[in-house]
Formats: C-alpha cells, sequence, structure tokens
C-alpha cells in the first residue's frame, strides 16, 4: 500500500528533502495509475477483455518479479 512504501521511502530520503520526496513518490503513484488505466481501457477497446486481461496479467507478474528483486537488495537499508 501507499503508506507502507512511504514508510520505506522516508528511511532512505534525506531529512532535509523528504516531503518533496515523498511528494515525488505520489505523483508517481498518481501518474502510473492514470497511464495504466488509459493503457487498459485501449487495450480493451481494441483487442477485446480477453487481451486486455492477458496483457495486464503479464505485466503484474513481471512487477512482482521486479519488485520483490528490488526490495530484497534494500531489506537491510
Amino acid at each position: 500500500t501507499e503508506g507502507v512504501l512511504m514508510a520505506m521511502a522516508s528511511r532512505l530520503i534525506p531529512a532535509a528533502l523528504r516531503t518533496t520526496g515523498l511528494a515525488l513518490l505520489l505523483t508517481g503513484i498518481g501518474l502510473g495509475r492514470l497511464v495504466s488505466s488509459l493503457m487498459f481501457g485501449w487495450r480493451w477497446q481494441s483487442g477485446g477483455i480477453d487481451h486486455a486481461l492477458g496483457v495486464f496479467i503479464v505485466a503484474g507478474a513481471i512487477t512482482i518479479v521486479v519488485s520483490h528483486l528490488v526490495l530484497t537488495r534494500y531489506r537491510n537499508v
């Protein structure tokens, strides 16, 4: 969730830049959600629901693997 991500980011962002860093992080999350919803709608319109779900299931699986790799790297930070 965003709260967990913000807690993790707070440990990595220097105190003097924490507010700006967290604002940029949440802006990135919001933009990612916007782009994701637009792409899903476009895929649904152009290829149907089966195509849209297939693309996003694969993208979700890739995201889980990449997130696991990144988070295990920063586990002890």
